[in-house]
């Protein structure tokens, strides 16, 4: 303290009245403190003296002010640099990630109604390789938490900018369709979102990467370079934002709230994990280094016999002859000592942090051990795992179908037309509804055992068992059929062909009760709604001319067959129906009354003798078309015999789905398996005309027209019926006819 012009006396007691009124000041402010609960307190006690409280401020704490918190990237491109690195670098990660991506996706399997719709997506899923591309989506998706998939469009109005060259005006792209499926590189799309307004779609942007400035500066290559459309060159050249066409561009995102803009990686939560084990990694490649190069310390002489600067010149130079040849000797005093010395038990030990780094990651990655390398629990105890697995896969499958319905599927129904008529009479856009094949995740042996004896108790059927196995019921039905017979292909000795892909034509003899029938050709080719086959020849006085038979797909030639008057269900009055062999008609489907019981196979169940004469033969299975088009012929109550897979002149190879045999009338119900190659429609219309000769009339019904159009079927069936009948009636063939024809 300087004392200028004062007494020193007088200053002293200045300064400390000074020094009484400051901590007099402390003492209520740190009382006033004292009230409030979030503050703490210390207790200071002296000896002689009453206690006494001392107040310190909190130490501030937040979780995004930390210096490890400083250290984790937030800028979105940043973000994806550290997402990219760890799935390069860390093996958990990017196993983890592979399996999101390869269970994931294994493919989609359309499913419409219309043949002809589910072919034309079947065919654009394989031209865009649809399938490749969901498995980058979905690497994409677990991996950065954003999605830009691009859809090239090719439009012959705009070319794909979105305005009509011709008029100006934006382009709806009618008579279009995508040519290429792409994903846009996340660094360099912008996505802009305006709230309260009523379009809730997003704009998206993108920022000219240096490929694609350099392709528009040196205009190579030529073919990238002429696809790029002009008014994007420039933009491109001046480095602006492109806005891209919504009806090519989508964004799918990973972990995202409702009002965020980008979603968040997955691994981005595991960050300040795996910076403290790559931290920890660091610290253990420095010591792994020391292990392998330990220190070398060599001590010459003692207290008693210290080491002089001759001995220590000495001593260096032979440790230098001896590197060279170790068979060296070295001579030296006593006092000498050579050691190695490394961090082996002078380190602390990280394995433990290492496993709880591990297990963060797993727990982050929401995997299950069991499926990432087969270790851990036993399956039973590791199952509660995978369901969620699968819940999560499952969810994120239905949010890639409903882009592809959506964003792909729709546009390309609307671009090419594809409608139906909904039952209100409404034209809505008609297109496949996407599916996934099953994951294949869960060890159901135990399940599979149980509903194996149940069927073998006969507590299910056969066709219950082979849903759950995964296995195609009519499918298998259809191959053991195939199995006990080959039809062999018969050589065409009928008639010209009839138009388009009908049936034969040029009148084909039939032998019904002997007398020689013109009946014209056969139907077949490939039918989607009740029309004709080809066109036949010939035909019956007053009588339509002998068209081909049911179903069939109206061709050049063709002949459509002609609309009832009348209901189905209701018989005409006019035609006195001959009585049936059997009078019995509670059931059509029935055992055969002719001689030769091999002829004919009831519905359901039933056991026929096999050729040696012993009961126990095959019990014959039917598909589903086939059981469905059997149960409508029976409520239709036609007062004819019809019969089930019935073999025509006892030969296998002639065997059909269904016949009236007192009319030589036979159905066939032509499942997608066996019946849609072009080898197959050959091979049916070569056994057709065969049987033509033979005097049968053959109608072919496609699996779809039995499915979601049996009145139509059956309104085919019963007018062939009828022109059966009126035949023998003009021709005066009496009941006694009917009753006794020649099969």
């Amino acid at each position: 303290m300087r004392i200028v012009n004062g007494d020193f006396a007088e200053q002293f007691v200045v300064a400390h009245k000074r020094k009484r009124k400051i901590y007099s000041s402390y003492k209520s402010s740190n009382a006033e403190i004292n009230s409030r609960p979030h503050y703490a307190k210390s207790t200071v006690v002296a000896a002689g003296d009453s206690a006494s409280a001392m107040y310190t401020q909190p130490i501030y704490y937040s979780p995004l002010h930390t210096p490890q918190t400083w250290q984790i990237p937030s800028k979105r491109r940043e973000v994806y640099m550290w997402c990219r690195f760890w799935y390069e670098m860390e093996p958990k990660v990017g196993a983890s990630i592979d399996i999101y991506r390869d269970l994931s996706m294994k493919g989609i399997i359309n499913v419409c109604e219309n043949p002809h719709i589910k072919a034309y997506y079947d065919e654009f899923v394989k031209k865009v390789k649809l399938n490749y591309w969901l498995k980058m989506i979905a690497h994409e998706y677990f991996l950065l938490g954003d999605v830009f998939p691009f859809l090239e469009l090719q439009c012959e109005k705009c070319g794909g900018s979105g305005t009509d060259k011709s008029s100006g005006q934006p382009c709806n792209h009618k008579g279009g369709e995508f040519s290429n499926l792409t994903l846009l590189n996340p660094d360099y799309v912008e996505v802009e979102q305006t709230v309260f307004t009523g379009d809730a779609s997003p704009t998206i942007y993108l920022t000219p990467d240096p490929q694609l400035k350099q392709i528009v500066w040196n205009q190579h290559p030529k073919e990238q370079y002429d696809r790029i459309p002009e008014s994007t060159r420039k933009k491109i050249m001046s480095g602006e934002k492109i806005m891209l066409n919504p009806w090519c561009i989508s964004h799918l995102k990973y972990a995202s709230g409702g009002y965020t803009i980008y979603g968040s990686p997955m691994i981005k939560r595991l960050f300040t994990t795996l910076a403290y084990k790559d931290k920890m990694r660091i610290a253990q490649w420095v010591i792994a280094e020391r292990l392998i190069v330990p220190i070398k310390i060599v001590k010459i002489g003692n207290d008693n016999r210290p080491a002089s600067a001759e001995d220590l010149e000495d001593v260096m130079e032979q440790l230098a002859l001896t590197q060279n040849d170790p068979n060296l000797t070295l001579v030296t005093h006593h006092a000498f000592e050579l050691d190695w010395y490394s961090a082996s038990g002078k380190i602390l030990q990280l394995g433990s942090e290492f496993e709880m780094c591990n297990q963060d990651i797993m727990d982050g990655l929401m995997m299950n051990k069991a499926l990432l390398n087969g270790e851990g629990p036993a399956y039973a105890s590791a199952a509660i795992g995978i369901e969620a697995m699968i819940s999560r896969l499952d969810s994120f499958r239905e949010v890639v179908a409903d882009w592809i319905e959506d964003k792909i599927y729709k546009p390309l129904a609307y671009m090419q037309g594809f409608t139906k008529q909904t039952e209100g009479g409404e034209e809505k856009l008609h297109y496949p509804k996407v599916e996934f094949p099953d994951l294949n995740l869960r060890d159901d042996t135990q399940m599979k055992q149980m509903y194996m004896d149940l069927k073998r108790d006969s507590n299910i059927s056969l066709k219950t068992l082979l849903e759950y196995l995964g296995i195609d019921y009519d499918q298998e039905v259809e191959l053991m059929r195939a199995e006990q017979y080959t039809l062999p292909i018969i050589p065409d000795e009928g008639g010209g062909m009839g138009g388009g892909l009908g049936g034969m034509g040029g009148g084909l003899p039939m032998d019904l009760g002997g007398a020689p029938m013109d009946l014209g050709g056969l139907g077949g080719g490939m039918p989607a709604e009740m029309g004709g086959g080809g066109m036949g020849g010939g035909g019956m006085p007053g009588m339509p001319p002998g068209g081909g038979g049911g179903g069939g797909m109206p061709m050049p030639g063709g002949m459509p067959i002609p609309e009832l008057s009348v209901s189905p269900l209701s018989m005409p009055t006019d035609i006195q129906w001959p009585s049936p062999a059997n009078a019995n008609l509670r059931s059509l489907l029935k055992h055969s009354n002719y001689n030769n019981t091999n002829n004919c196979l009831g519905l359901g169940k039933e056991v026929f003798a096999a050729k040696n004469g012993n009961e126990g033969g095959a019990v014959y299975k039917f598909t589903a078309i086939e059981l469905k088009l059997y149960n409508a012929i029976r409520a239709y109550k036609i007062p004819f015999q019809f019969f089930a897979q019935f073999k025509i002149n006892n030969q296998s190879k002639y065997t059909i789905d269904g016949a009236f045999p007192q009319l030589k009338i036979a159905i066939e119900a032509d499942g997608t398996l066996f019946h849609s190659t072009l080898e197959q429609i050959n091979r049916d219309k070569q056994r057709d005309a065969e049987l033509a000769r033979m005097g049968w009339r053959i109608l072919r019904f496609k699996e779809e027209e039995i499915k979601h159009a049996l009145p139509k079927v059956m309104q085919t069936i019963f007018y062939y019926v009828n022109q059966r009948v009126q035949q023998l009636r003009n021709l005066q063939y009496g009941q006694n006819t009917i009753n006794n024809a020649q099969y």
